[in-house]
């Protein structure tokens, strides 16, 4: 799983995703601003429909080839289609016709800083935004964007200065406040950083990444409900957003609503079919429904999309297991091991795969394998255990249990394989005290097993003092006793 560091970090770099000013003005004298191609790319854009905004600016460009800023409006409408370095070659032709001392050119320095940034080239983005700031000094926007430039470097104390600069060059800039809501919490200050995250929504409420942010860091702190209205209002603000459309199936996911969940990655597929998460997270959803085949296919089309996509061939490998599969499973797993062998959920599922054939002994060194990469993963240690109690090698599945419930007090599967173990092992006072915690938590006990437990312990103690009568000393007779 990706850490919340960087989960934070790719929602600051999902803004450059989201950003960039479509309303050019540019001085009829120079350009041919009223040609109806061009102001149907400029509609279009607006609109967020990014291929008909391609189309005419492609069709403007045809009759203009000089016009500056069909070029940009062109390289945004590439950008947002992901075709990046597509849109890098559209903006440069937009930088030669539009030289620094038109008024426009900021814009075009900074749709070149954006996408240098997605290309991870910081150098050239960073010169770009420098431009931005030197032609509109008293622009918020060209601080906020060399903040998340610097965010993406990890270079939090830079950007959180600029992001403070674009405050105080306009206090009502949403992004800013909403940006420094999202470093505050990286450092685990999530109080202060969700006030940050709520006073940009207060100072622009009808800026979708405002609300995408605050949903996200609602999501990781486990309040999806709240999360699921802000991507509601998302929604409204910008429907033609691929990734807010794959967020809200995630939440939703998470509050096991699968249909609208599936709804939702389908959009997302309909507004790009090339968007590799909204593939991978329908096939995920596809999978909890129990939907194999379309899980299958799903994980089978993110993979043709990108043939280095580790988890999925690690899913769709626990969808073919989950599908009685095996020989298609093991396959997936060998190849996502190959690719990232430090990956411990393809060594945890390969483990599940050996389990359910039976292979209990590759199952073990499976599952060995993941508790050598991060031995604070309880689930090795439990499933394991579980083989172990099997094969009736109690003493050792016992110390499994201990070490998973010692690392995670609160973890079921540990306490759930003990008593199972303690109980074979004939400790039933202990294996009702695990039996009782599982219950206190919830987890349901059958009746009759809980009631049998208490009788064993019951009849252990009457053994236990049985014993202690027998092995007792007898009282030597009194002198009275011993005349009688």
């Amino acid at each position: 799983m990706r850490s919340i560091t960087t989960l934070i970090i790719l929602a600051l770099s999902a803004e450059i995703l989201m950003g960039g000013c479509h309303n050019e003005k540019a001085s009829s004298k120079t350009t041919p601003v009223k040609s109806p191609d061009y102001i149907a790319a400029k509609s279009f854009l607006d609109e967020e429909d990014w291929d008909m905004a391609r189309q005419y600016a492609e069709s403007t460009l045809k009759n203009y080839p000089g016009f500056g800023l069909a070029h940009l409006i062109h390289s945004k409408a590439l950008f947002k289609l992901e075709k990046t370095h597509k849109a890098l070659e559209a903006v440069k032709l937009a930088l030669k016709y539009l030289p620094p001392k038109d008024p426009q050119a900021y814009r075009v320095y900074n749709q070149m800083g954006l996408i240098y940034g997605v290309l991870q080239k910081s150098k050239e983005a960073k010169v770009a935004f420098d431009m931005v700031i030197k032609l509109r000094p008293k622009m918020a926007e060209g601080y906020n964007n060399m903040g998340i430039l610097y965010s993406t470097m990890q270079n939090m104390e830079k950007a959180l200065e600029f992001f403070r600069k674009a405050i105080k060059i306009n206090p009502k800039y949403g992004k800013a406040y909403s940006n420094i809501g999202m470093i505050l919490i990286v450092n685990n200050k999530v109080k202060e950083g969700l006030d940050y995250l709520n006073k940009g929504i207060i100072n622009s409420p009808k800026v979708v990444d405002v609300w995408l942010k605050r949903a996200l860091v609602l999501k990781l702190v486990g309040n999806f409900a709240k999360s699921l209205e802000d991507l509601n209002q998302a929604v409204k603000l910008s429907p033609k957003t691929v990734n807010i459309w794959v967020e809200r199936g995630n939440v939703r996911m998470r509050m096991r609503q699968n249909k609208e969940a599936i709804k939702d990655f389908t959009k997302a597929i309909a507004l790009n079919p090339k968007f590799i998460n909204a593939w991978y997270s329908r096939g995920t959803a596809h999978g909890l429904a129990k939907d194999y085949g379309k899980s299958i296919a799903d994980f089978s089309k993110t993979l043709a999309l990108d043939p280095r996509h580790v988890d999925a061939y690690v899913n769709r490998g626990g969808v073919y297991l989950q599908a009685n599969q095996f020989p298609q499973a093991l396959k997936d797993l060998d190849q996502a091991i190959k690719m990232d062998p430090k990956h411990i959920n393809a060594r945890l599922v390969r483990g599940n795969i050996h389990f359910a054939m039976k292979n209990f002994d590759k199952a073990i060194v499976a599952y060995g394998e993941a508790i050598a990469l991060n031995p604070k993963d309880v689930r090795a240690y439990y499933i394991r255990a579980e083989i172990l109690y099997r094969l009736k090698r109690y003493e050792e599945a016992l110390k499994d249990c201990d070490k998973a419930i010692e690392t995670n007090p609160n973890v079921a599967g540990g306490y759930w394989v003990r008593t199972k173990v303690l109980f074979a092992l004939k400790r039933y006072e202990r294996a009702l005290e695990d039996a009782r915690f599982l219950s206190s938590r919830g987890v349901k006990i059958d009746p009759a097993t809980m009631k049998r437990l208490e009788e064993l312990v019951e009849e252990k103690e009457k053994e236990e003092e049985q014993k202690k009568k027998k092995t007792r000393p007898k009282k030597k007779a009194t002198k009275k006793a011993r005349k009688r």
